[in-house]
């Protein structure tokens, strides 16, 4: 079987390689054995640190993801502090869960932050854009206490839709105002003595719905140029389109004004179904997937050298990502027509392991990628937690954030392996996946050295042989996480199904062989030893 040698960073979630043919359409009954992979690594290569933002979540106000997710009220017998139940609060911080964008999305662009302020018995009910009743009881202040007792950074969505730039000024000095100004002292009167300090503010959401990209760029200008004189230190956060030319079209419209902007969102959500026949080809499908929200980072990075260069550094944000199963999407004449959906959908093994890809590939764009938004996170699409009265189920995709948080601050370190690649059939084409997919990182005083594989072969199990150049002693521990199938969930019933689980790390002479379940996500960190231990 021909190979390729991938150096620097290990491309294998992406780039070409050589191919393994798999044959047959069904889901493989047994493990089968692979080839084993040798990875040298060199900790001296050093390829960019990994922001903790990349593992972010958007809490948008959508179905029960606030209300039961995040919000049960002071009265509910659920364990909350104020109305915000613990257990979630728990669940995110052992995740140490960096940053999470509120109120949508869509929601945000009809949102009037001023309904969801002062004593909760006095705000009016509104409705939604999802055409849902909102008791706004859970608004700016109880999601800023949120974000505090998870030591999260919040990152607000605005409203343009619907709003205008003295509205969402006004927002910012609620938040963040220290004066004796009229919302400054109107957050005081509602129990807040101190500012937020909220560093993250976007201007629109999906705008393509609405504007052209040159039209979108005059309501930067707009926005943009008073919310930078309100708060000169701000990172605001302008809006990219996933599709065409429009993120470049919008950086050439705004090339002249750099200053009004410090980041750009792009978004990028995977669409396979649960219910088709060929699941093998439904599964590898969602996983090759990766790519396409590969390219609109890196397009998105193109553009900002092309339009802005070295004049300023404008950093990306993903601000909404995840598998969205398509019996829950239905696709044409989006929004209107989702009008009313609770977008409710199982998280699966397979949408676990695409989260872990989605990961290792932001994890390599560690110079560019800022912050990035798992959509929706808590009971809607795809999720990290699932509630239901005071029942908290942990996802699959819950425990891969779990496992890949070790990578946070730490730097990705650079790679030498040989990856092959296997073929699937889907919709009359063949594809290719990367037989391993590999990040390794480094702490800053490199004391710890992290490495993850991704094994996404249903029936093939691999082994993996590290070398580290130049490292002293080290101890190990490593977890797996893998599932009986593709489809497998944590629920109500089982909610421990998919776990992680102590993996066993082979050692000979300064090598450490990783054994690599069929399906699954192995991460083993290495300490060095003390000295004279």
């Amino acid at each position: 079987m021909k190979r390729t040698v991938l150096s620097l960073i290990l491309v294998a979630a992406f780039g070409p390689a050589s191919i393994l043919q798999t044959h047959g359409s069904n889901l493989a009954s047994g493990p089968e054995t692979g080839d084993e992979v040798v990875v040298k690594i060199n900790p001296e290569q050093r390829l960019g640190r990994v922001a903790p933002g990349i593992f972010g979540h958007m809490v948008e106000m959508l179905g029960a993801t606030i209300y039961d997710g995040v919000w049960v009220g002071e009265d509910s017998a659920v364990p909350n502090d104020g109305g915000l139940r613990l257990d979630t609060i728990e669940a995110f911080r052992q995740l140490r869960a960096p940053a999470f964008r509120w109120p949508g999305g869509t929601a945000a662009d009809t949102y009037r932050w001023q309904d969801g302020i002062g004593p909760r018995s006095q705000r009016p009910r509104s409705l939604s854009f999802w055409q849902e009743v909102e008791s706004n009881h859970f608004g700016t202040d109880e999601f800023l206490q949120w974000c505090a007792a998870i030591g999260a950074e919040p990152v607000i969505q605005t409203n343009i839709g619907m709003g205008d730039p003295g509205e969402i000024v006004a927002w910012m000095e609620y938040v963040n105002g220290t004066h004796d100004t009229r919302y400054a002292e109107l957050r005081r009167k509602n129990g807040h003595p101190e500012p937020y300090g909220v560093k993250y503010w976007t201007i629109g959401n999906e705008t393509s719905y609405q504007w052209t990209p040159e039209l979108y760029a005059m309501q930067v200008r707009r926005y943009g140029f008073y919310m930078r004189q309100y708060a000169r230190d701000a990172n605001i956060i302008i809006n990219g389109e996933p599709h065409n030319d429009w993120v470049d079209r919008l950086l050439k419209a705004l090339s002249d004004r750099p200053e009004l902007f410090d980041l750009i969102s792009v978004q990028c959500y995977l669409k396979r179904a649960l219910t088709a026949e060929n699941q093998a080809a439904e599964t590898y499908a969602l996983l090759a997937g990766v790519e396409k929200c590969k390219n609109v980072i890196d397009e998105a990075a193109r553009s900002i050298d092309r339009w802005i260069g070295e004049r300023k550094h404008i950093g990306i944000m993903l601000d909404e990502w995840g598998s969205w199963h398509k019996e829950i999407d239905p696709v044409e004449s989006f929004p209107i027509s989702m009008s009313g959906k609770d977008f409710v959908q199982p998280d699966t093994m397979r949408d676990a392991l695409m989260a872990a890809r989605m990961l290792h590939g932001f994890m390599r764009r560690a110079k560019r990628l800022h912050l990035a938004h798992l959509s929706i996170s808590v009971n809607v699409i795809h999720n990290v937690l699932k509630t239901k009265g005071p029942k908290l189920v942990r996802t699959p995709t819950y425990h891969v954030f779990d496992l890949l948080k070790h990578h946070m601050n730490a730097d990705v370190m650079g790679l030498e392996a040989t990856i092959g690649e296997f073929q699937f059939e889907d919709e009359d084409r063949t594809h290719s996946l990367p037989e391993l997919d590999i990040v390794a990182s480094a702490s800053s005083d490199s004391s710890r050295f992290t490495v993850s594989v991704i094994n996404p072969h249903l029936s093939r199990e691999r082994s993996v042989r590290l070398r580290f150049e130049g490292a002293g002693r080290l101890k190990t521990a490593a977890s797996v996480l893998t599932a009986s199938g593709p489809l497998e969930i944590n629920d109500f019933e089982v909610p421990d199904r998919i776990k992680p689980a102590v993996a066993k790390v082979g050692k000979q002479d300064r090598e450490w062989i990783l054994p690599c379940p069929p399906f699954s996500l192995t991460l083993v960190r290495f300490d060095a030893a003390p000295a004279g231990s």
